[in-house]
């Protein structure tokens, strides 16, 4: 358990840290696109822990980064929880050891994730821009989280099973 709290909090600090400066400086196809590194690990506590864990992680992570990233407060939380809850809900329904799994699943939940923060935002009034060109982003945006999904679930995936193993 604590090996668990020590490294979410590890990767969800400095994951936002590496996204917010030095991923900054890298604009992959001139779209400023950034891995959201809290949505991987809000996929990964989904895919391995169930649908109330996740969302109790896409909360919790939403939150920091709402915090730290700025913007309206909340609304990354909500699209975070709601996506990590989503997600949770295949957790009895997948091989776990897959590492395609994640890959996956990163993929539809930053879809899932930012298209519900856009809605969001467009909710309260906010202009979202043309259509293509957004889309266009989302699709970018979630094959990156995609590609980099694999290494953030396997070793907390690893973790979980040495707890696992303790346990028994």
């Amino acid at each position: 358990m604590k090996k668990r709290v020590v490294a979410i909090f590890f990767v969800a600090v400095f994951g936002l840290l590496f996204q917010a400066t030095i991923l900054a400086r890298f604009d992959l196809f001139g779209l400023a696109l950034k891995p959201d590194f809290l949505l991987l690990l809000t996929v990964t506590y989904g895919l391995l822990k169930g649908p109330w864990y996740g969302a109790s992680m896409g909360l919790l992570l939403g939150l920091f980064g709402d915090l730290f990233i700025g913007g309206v407060m909340g609304l990354g939380a909500l699209a975070k929880m709601g996506t990590g809850f989503l997600v949770g809900l295949f957790e009895k329904l997948i091989f776990k050891d897959n590492l395609l799994v994640p890959a996956v699943a990163a993929f539809l939940a930053s879809l899932i994730a930012d298209g519900a923060f856009l809605l969001l935002r467009a909710a309260l009034g906010w202009p979202a821009g043309s259509f293509f060109p957004l889309l266009a982003r989302l699709i970018l945006f979630a094959f990156y989280n995609a590609i980099l999904a694999p290494l953030v679930y396997r070793p907390f995936y690893r973790l979980e099973r040495q707890g696992d193993d303790v346990a028994a």
